[in-house]
C-alpha cells in the first residue's frame, strides 16, 4: 500500500506542473473552407473576400489575433497587400483550434525559433533578404506546405508559404511576391542577407518544421529575437498577463504548499495501512490537431527566393 501514498505524492506534484504547461501562450487558428468575406468591423461594410483555397491550392487557414466578446467575430490576419492588414470575418459555423507553435525570426540574427508556447524547442539559422530585397517584419501566418519536387533547385525539397509579400522585387523577377521559408541550392548563402526575402534553411531544418507547422501557423519576424518574442506575447490567445511580483509564501512543492503534499500522503498512507485506500488513475486525452496534406508545387507560383 505504500505504492498508493507514493502515488499520491508524484500525482499532486505533476498537477501543478500540467497547469503551467497548458498556461502558456496559445494561439487561435480558424478554418474558411469555403472562404471568408473580410468587413472593415464586425458586422461592418465588406472589404475583401478570401477564397476557400490558396493559389497553391492549399485550404484556407487564418491567424485570429482577437475576438469579439461574443466570440461570433475574430479579427484575422490577411494574407493581402500591403502586409499587416487585417480584418474582420464571421466565426460562426467555422472550425476553429489554439496551437501553441509559432515560428519567431530575428533578421539581426539571421536566424529562426520554433517554439511552444514561451518555450523554444530547437532553432536554426537561416538567410535573409539582401539589402536590396530586405526581408519585409510582421506577423504573418503559414498558408502554404509543399513539397518543392526538386531537392536541388533554388528552394530545396520543401517550402512554407506565407501570407505576407515582398514589395522590393528585384528587376525582371518573374518568380511571384509571396514570402516564405523554404531551402536553397546556395547553402553557404544560410547565415546571410542574400535572398530576395524569403528565410532560407537547411534542409534539416525543413526536416524539423515540416511534421509540427500546420496551416495558419503564426510566424512572426522582427528585427531582432526579443522584438520578436515581445509581439508573438502581445498577440497569444488569450492575452496574458504581466508578470507579477508575489508576495512571500511558505515553501512549495511543485507549485502546491509543502505542508498540504505531506498531509495528503500522511492521510492516504494511514488509510493504506488500515486497508481503506484505494486509488483511481487518471487518463487525461489529447487531441491531436491533423497534419497538413502535402501538396505538389506548381513552379509557376514559387515563392519569391
Amino acid at each position: 500500500m505504500l505504492a498508493v501514498g507514493l502515488a499520491v505524492l508524484a500525482l499532486a506534484v505533476a498537477l501543478p506542473a500540467q497547469a503551467r504547461a497548458s498556461a502558456g501562450q496559445r494561439f487561435l487558428l480558424v478554418s474558411a473552407p469555403h472562404g471568408a468575406t473580410v468587413h472593415s468591423s464586425p458586422g461592418g461594410p465588406a472589404i475583401a473576400h478570401l477564397p476557400a483555397a490558396t493559389p497553391l491550392g492549399a485550404p484556407t487557414w487564418l491567424w485570429v489575433l482577437s475576438t469579439t466578446p461574443n466570440h461570433r467575430w475574430g479579427r484575422v490576419v490577411l494574407p493581402l497587400k500591403p502586409n499587416g492588414r487585417t480584418g474582420w470575418i464571421t466565426l460562426h459555423g467555422l472550425r476553429t483550434v489554439h496551437t501553441s507553435t509559432w515560428i519567431r525570426a530575428s533578421l539581426h540574427a539571421h536566424r529562426i525559433w520554433l517554439m511552444r508556447g514561451r518555450r523554444t524547442l530547437t532553432s536554426f539559422s537561416a538567410a535573409i533578404g539582401a539589402p536590396t530585397t530586405p526581408t519585409p517584419v510582421g506577423r504573418f501566418s503559414i498558408t502554404d506546405s509543399l513539397a518543392t519536387g526538386d531537392p536541388s533547385g533554388p528552394f530545396g525539397w520543401y517550402a512554407f508559404g506565407l501570407s505576407g509579400h515582398q514589395p522590393h522585387l528585384p528587376p525582371n523577377w518573374t518568380g511571384g511576391d509571396q514570402l516564405a521559408i523554404h531551402g536553397t541550392d546556395d547553402p553557404a548563402s544560410i547565415g546571410t542577407a542574400a535572398s530576395h526575402g524569403c528565410l532560407r534553411v537547411w534542409p534539416r531544418a525543413l526536416a524539423r518544421l515540416r511534421p509540427v507547422l500546420r496551416l495558419g501557423t503564426p510566424v512572426v519576424i522582427m528585427p531582432t529575437a526579443k522584438r520578436a518574442m515581445a509581439v508573438g506575447r502581445a498577440s497569444a490567445w488569450p492575452r496574458l498577463p504581466a508578470p507579477a511580483r508575489l508576495p512571500a509564501a511558505r515553501p512549495r512543492a511543485g507549485g502546491f504548499p509543502t505542508d498540504l503534499v505531506l498531509s495528503v500522503v500522511r492521510s492516504v498512507l494511514t488509510a493504506s495501512l488500515t486497508g481503506n485506500a484505494s486509488l483511481h488513475a487518471i487518463a487525461p486525452t489529447a487531441a491531436a490537431l491533423p497534419g497538413v496534406d502535402m501538396l505538389v508545387v506548381d513552379r509557376r507560383r514559387l515563392p519569391v527566393g
